[in-house]
């Protein structure tokens, strides 16, 4: 829904509650198969796997998403491909996606042409493997709090690094600041915040640790870096 709210397509999901025979309720969540109306979704680790004969699947590198673009006759689209990719980036960074792997998104194929597939896997992001008495302890401690949300990694490898969100944006790449021209201007906290705040069974600690983080990133990440783009552009 964050992702939808910055103007993407993305896949519809619907949050509920399963009842088994015993009466016992579970939280689920439903998602809707995008492909129903026609084309096929292939991952890109589809693409990659066939291209790049000795990459390793333990790493996932930057160089390997341009390589497989590049070498891969089936993408015409090749630059739109690219920029898609780095839009999603700016908004993994926003809600700290630490999984965004080949796997997590691709394109969809339809009468020989792919597009980029509408944005699905979110799972790992919204600090999703904290428990709320975790997030409880990290709100009392703001050197911890940031430490956590500000140093979020991406799955990628870059340079023979690790890329860290903060890094990446205080020294963006040239496709990267783009994207951040594009996207960054769409972010609206205050729906952000409406989208968290409106979650069925959330806990009111689990709200406000997500719009504190995800706060933390826009002002100390993204919005800085979107304002010196532009500063170093009117110069």
């Amino acid at each position: 829904m964050i992702f939808k709210s910055c103007g993407f397509e993305t896949q519809d999901t619907l949050l509920g509650v399963f009842t088994d025979k015993q009466g016992k309720g579970k939280i689920v969540v439903a998602c809707k198969d995008f492909t129903q109306n026609g084309g096929e979704l292939y991952e890109f680790v589809k693409f990659a796997n066939q291209t790049l004969v000795d990459r390793s699947s333990e790493r996932i590198t930057m160089e390997d998403v341009y390589d497989t673009i590049s070498e891969t006759d089936a993408i015409t689209n090749k630059s739109e491909v690219i920029s898609k990719f780095w839009d999603v980036f700016v908004v993994d960074a926003l809600i700290g996606n630490r999984d965004r792997h080949l796997g997590n998104w691709g394109l969809i194929e339809k009468n020989g042409e792919f597009t980029f597939a509408p944005i699905y896997d979110c799972g790992s992001s919204l600090s999703a493997l904290l428990d709320d008495e975790a997030m409880k302890e990290a709100l009392s401690d703001e050197v911890k709090f940031k430490e956590y949300n500000y140093n979020t990694t991406s799955c990628y490898h870059m340079n023979n690094k690790r890329v860290f969100y903060h890094e990446i944006f205080s020294n963006p790449t040239d496709d990267l600041k783009e994207a951040i021209k594009r996207i960054a201007p769409k972010i609206n906290m205050a729906e952000i915040f409406a989208i968290i705040d409106t979650t069925p069974q959330m806990s009111d600690i689990r709200k406000e640790y997500l719009k504190k983080s995800v706060e933390l990133r826009y002002t100390q990440m993204i919005q800085p870096t979107l304002k010196r783009i532009l500063n170093n552009e009117a110069q």
